[in-house]
């Protein structure tokens, strides 16, 4: 087993909000955001190879 190894991760997020607010006149205003978020990640990871428990660690 090699303790170097490449990593890709890819991630989509779905965010949806709702906010309220009330005018001077008492009428109330509704404010509704939506969006859809994706990222993604690609690095190299060392897995210190002794040993019971592997530890690793990312950049």
């Amino acid at each position: 087993m090699s303790a170097f190894s490449g990593c890709f991760d890819i991630s989509l997020s779905r965010i949806t909000s709702s906010a309220q607010s009330l005018n001077e006149d008492n009428s109330v205003n509704v404010f509704k955001h939506s969006g859809t978020m994706l990222s993604g990640k690609l690095g190299i990871r060392y897995t210190y190879p002794k040993g019971m428990i592997l530890p690793f660690a990312e950049l």
